[in-house]
């Protein structure tokens, strides 16, 4: 999935690590109660809203 938010923060965390035309690539790994996910932002299901 991507979601804004959480890109902008590894880009923010990354920054002084690696070139300016570079993006890492990452895995972030959460437990969240399925209930507060809306996986129909988009229709390929990468993008999700938290609620």
């Amino acid at each position: 999935i991507r979601h804004p938010y959480f890109h902008k923060a590894v880009l923010s965390a990354y920054e002084h690590l690696i070139a300016a035309n570079e993006n890492p690539l990452y895995f972030i790994y959460f437990e969240v109660d399925p209930s507060v996910i809306d996986v129909n932002i988009h229709p390929t299901k990468t993008e999700v809203k938290f609620e």
